[in-house]
């Protein structure tokens, strides 16, 4: 017989040696030293998918700075700081904007002056039922006034209420105020422009009344000085910015001075209306607290 594959003469039976080292030389290729398997079981080896401390900092950075690079984020960081810098060129420069920016502005505000009404509130009836305590020798803390409110249903979350429906409904009525007033000096001027001038303007304010939070927890009444002075910047900020609403050439100080009258009105009446029932239940309270301080102790 003969093979198939060389035509070598071979014996019955035998194999050809052609045969043999086809068949030897992938069983010898596939035989692997113990420790190149070693090497490549390490290398397969799962690795950890936890990231390190380092890797979690990194992250965080660069999603804070993926943040501060979106525009609007910058636009709104850069109104701030101008705010900061110089308060009467921010103004005139919201003045001149018509895009949505007030909206943001607005969140912002709204969001200071009611943590800041809520804690001035809270501190400056403290700060008179001490004073009714010390008058016959009795000590009281905060803890017992916050008691005497939640009472009466006056909670953190109705009095941060109060500040954010007073802030956008005064918010809304104030800029109809100044449209109408420059439409009566007989320029004009459109909502978006309006209110981001006057959601520029009150920025300082915001500032004020954002220190005004630490200084209630010290000391209320000189918290009070901080909410005028808040109000006093408002109102010079808002003339100057009015100016430049559709390019004053004669100042309109006493149709502006009409507007300011008109704003401090609504103001008041807004506030004092969503929040008239919560404050006579309070003085009520306080004033029978004259007469009989029982739930101090």
């Amino acid at each position: 017989m003969f093979c198939s594959i060389c035509g070598k003469e071979l014996q019955e039976g035998e194999t050809c040696t052609c045969q043999q080292g086809v068949n030897a030389q992938p069983a010898a290729e596939n035989v692997q030293p113990a420790e190149t398997q070693t090497e490549s079981a390490q290398q397969e080896a799962p690795v950890s998918s936890l990231p390190s401390g380092s890797e979690l900092a990194e992250g965080a950075k660069n999603a804070a700075q993926a943040v501060k690079n979106n525009p609007i984020v910058a636009d709104v960081l850069n109104v701030i700081k101008g705010a900061f810098k110089d308060p009467v060129k921010q103004t005139v420069e919201c003045a001149k904007r018509k895009d949505i920016l007030w909206v943001i502005l607005a969140v912002i505000e709204t969001l200071v002056f009611s943590l800041a009404s809520m804690v001035f509130v809270k501190r400056l009836l403290y700060f008179f039922v001490s004073i009714v305590a010390s008058n016959i020798g009795t000590k009281v803390g905060y803890g017992k006034t916050s008691e005497l409110l939640e009472g009466l249903g006056v909670t953190s979350g109705k009095l941060f209420g109060v500040g954010v429906g007073t802030y956008l409904i005064t918010l809304v009525i104030t800029v109809i105020l100044m449209m109408l007033s420059v439409l009566v000096c007989k320029h004009k001027a459109g909502f978006s422009q309006t209110a981001n001038m006057l959601t520029g303007a009150f920025l300082p304010s915001t500032i004020l009344l954002a220190v005004s939070i630490i200084v209630s927890m010290l000391c209320a009444p000189i918290s009070l000085l901080l909410f005028f002075a808040a109000y006093i910047c408002f109102i010079i900020l808002a003339y100057l910015g009015m100016q430049k609403l559709d390019k004053f050439t004669v100042s309109p100080f006493k149709v502006y001075t009409v507007f300011a009258v008109l704003f401090t009105a609504v103001a008041a009446f807004v506030s004092l209306r969503l929040s008239g029932n919560m404050v006579v239940e309070i003085i009520d309270e306080l004033m029978s607290s004259l007469n009989s301080l029982s739930w101090l102790f």
